[in-house]
């Protein structure tokens, strides 16, 4: 599965409720449970889903040694989504079949009741396609379950699996399914904290002159409406933030589970993705330029950014010090896609066990960084910070020119915990 090899994405998934804290026998034979098969009913569903144990979509064999990680507080399974659907040309073909047959028996005329026959026997008939399985498929999707952390990381992201997955979590499991874009986990550690109002009021933010053309002196994020997360825009300002603060050389100090303190480097060495939060000048995406200058700076980014243009998508790599994570990261939505893990060289030397549990404890602490992030954004943009930070940050994107640090070493910025009964990130600070 993905989360035990190559590269990794994921969207986050909130869990809420009294779910488990802690994955142990009770929580295996639950999973175990809401498996596919057991105590479903005769009839043949379009759609159904149900718990795998990770190697394969019939892989039911749940085991500590196979599914538990981190003493119990992390998990990895898998969810099998069944689609059984009869193609409509098959219907169409099947009707057609009964109504010619029951036309002949009429003297080659199709009457009103022939065709409510007709139209019963077809539904028969689907039934028994469905019940055969003959149109069944079915597709596995890669889960870590923090459930110390309380959350979820999918390696799928379209609705239709997050759907499954919340109506399956709530069917066999304690507790309830949110997906979290970038609005969601901000409203989340705001509240932590009991610091909402900020967030009730806030508007996007103005870095550059108004373009023609725009409906208002403030952007609105049309993507934002589009998905119906409204305040998904502040994950596009966090990563112009970081995209400002990159080039000043700053870094981001944050402190992680335990008490950790790291300082985060964050470099843009992948193709960007930028849009206009007016809807006015459409969208670019930009790849690194052929003679190896990184996307970030090239003249087309900096046309984009000097416009108005804010980033959605970019490519980045991200170091606390030690250890580096390349991912690409959709700031909006959250989505963090094509992720190559930290490597070292005693990773050659752990048995199969070791190495996934190595890997688990990077993808955490990945998850923990990026919140850290987030969260030291939330806060200058929420303070007395901002009226320091914005406008530098406009005078970058007016001029171009290499920014200096952002704010004195000095600018402490407290953090609340950002989990019930965790803190990922307890106070974070920009240094110089």
């Amino acid at each position: 599965m993905p989360m035990t090899r190559g590269r990794v994405s994921f969207a986050r998934v909130a869990i809420g409720g009294d779910a488990p804290r802690a994955i142990n026998g009770d929580t295996l034979a639950l999973l175990e449970a809401g498996v596919i098969g057991v105590g479903g009913t005769a009839v043949s569903q379009e759609i159904e889903a149900g718990w795998t144990a990770g190697d394969h979509v019939f892989d039911h064999s749940f085991a500590h040694e196979k599914n538990t990680f981190s003493a119990g507080g992390c998990g990895l399974l898998g969810l099998r989504i069944d689609t059984n659907r009869v193609p409509a040309e098959i219907k169409r073909a099947l009707r057609a079949q009964h109504e010619t047959a029951i036309a002949e028996t009429h003297g080659g005329t199709l009457t009103r009741s022939g065709k409510r026959e007709a139209r019963e026997l077809t539904e028969h008939a689907v039934l028994d396609e469905l019940a055969s399985g003959k149109h069944r498929k079915s597709a596995a999707v890669d889960l870590m379950w923090d459930a110390a952390r309380g959350v979820v990381l999918s390696a799928a992201a379209g609705q239709g699996v997050i759907d499954a997955l919340r109506a399956h979590w709530k069917a066999t499991l304690d507790g309830s399914l949110m997906p979290e874009s970038a609005g969601g986990v901000a409203w989340r550690l705001a509240s932590a904290r009991g610091d909402t109002r900020w967030l009730e009021d806030v508007r996007p933010g103005v870095f550059t002159p108004v373009p023609d053309g725009a409906a208002s002196d403030r952007p609105d994020a049309p993507w934002c409406h589009a998905g119906g997360a409204t305040d998904d825009w502040i994950g596009n300002e966090m990563l112009l933030w970081l995209w400002y603060s990159a080039e000043a050389g700053d870094g981001i100090a944050v402190t992680l589970d335990g008490g950790e303190r790291v300082e985060a480097e964050i470099v843009f060495d992948g193709p960007i993705e930028l849009e206009c939060p007016w809807g006015v000048m459409g969208k670019v995406a930009i790849k690194a330029h052929e003679e190896g200058v990184a996307a970030s700076r090239t003249a087309e980014a900096r046309e984009a950014i000097r416009i108005g243009k804010q980033p959605r998508r970019a490519g980045l790599m991200i170091s606390d010090g030690e250890q580096a994570w390349r991912l690409t990261l959709q700031a909006d939505r959250w989505l963090i896609s094509g992720c190559e893990l930290p490597k070292d060289e005693a990773d050659d030397e752990l048995d199969p066990r070791e190495l996934i549990e190595v890997r688990v404890e990077r993808i955490r602490r990945l998850d923990a960084l990026l919140m850290g992030l987030l969260d030291a954004f939330i806060q200058i943009r929420s303070g007395d910070g901002w009226s320091v930070v914005q406008p530098r940050i406009a005078e970058w994107a007016r001029t171009g020119e290499r920014p200096s640090r952002t704010m004195p070493p000095t600018a402490e910025l407290a953090v609340s915990p950002l989990e019930s009964g965790s803190s990922v990130s307890e106070t974070a600070a920009v240094s110089s």
